[in-house]
């Protein structure tokens, strides 16, 4: 009998300690899903009307303006933080490509390319705030990894296909 009860007494036991830790995991997960929650909140009440009408880039002055709005004000830089991370994609290819289509439009992608070079070209990217901060919000915010020269490719790709993009279009 007395064998019985101490049996009983260290499953009790074993049970309680599972059932502590599967307590405190559930804390640790809800306290996880608060924070997510007020963190989307908090970021998605940066973006107003005047910022979103600031894109798709349609010129070099625009384009100018926008940079120096990255280099002189922070809360530009985190408006532009949640309006990238808000743009998702599967994969991280179509996340750079549909940034990029939210960002700059497809007259101003004709007349730019990576590195400057080509006829009719005005605008550097690769050098640009721009892209530092889209590269940068696109490496936070995914789970694979992200090369420099996976995102050189694809961002230079886009642009290159640009062309054919506006001649559909119209």
């Amino acid at each position: 009998m007395q064998l019985e009860q101490v049996n009983i007494k260290k499953e009790l036991v074993a049970s309680n300690l599972i059932l502590n830790r599967l307590l405190t995991k559930v804390e640790v997960l809800e306290t996880n899903s608060k924070n997510n929650s007020l963190n989307s909140a908090m970021a998605n009440q940066y973006i107003d009307s005047n910022f979103l009408s600031l894109f798709p880039i349609k010129n070099k002055d625009e384009f100018l303006s926008v940079e120096s709005n990255i280099v002189n004000e922070v809360d530009f830089v985190l408006k532009l933080e949640s309006f990238i991370k808000s743009i998702g994609g599967c994969g991280l290819k179509n996340n750079i490509t549909r940034v990029l289509q939210k960002i700059f439009s497809d007259e101003f992608a004709v007349i730019s390319t990576w590195t400057g070079r080509g006829k009719h070209i005005s605008i550097t990217i690769g050098s640009s705030e721009v892209i530092k901060l889209i590269k940068r919000f696109i490496k936070a915010n995914s789970n694979d990894v992200l090369t420099d020269s996976e995102f050189e490719i694809t961002v230079a790709n886009w642009l290159r296909h640009a062309n054919t993009r506006l001649s559909r279009a119209k």
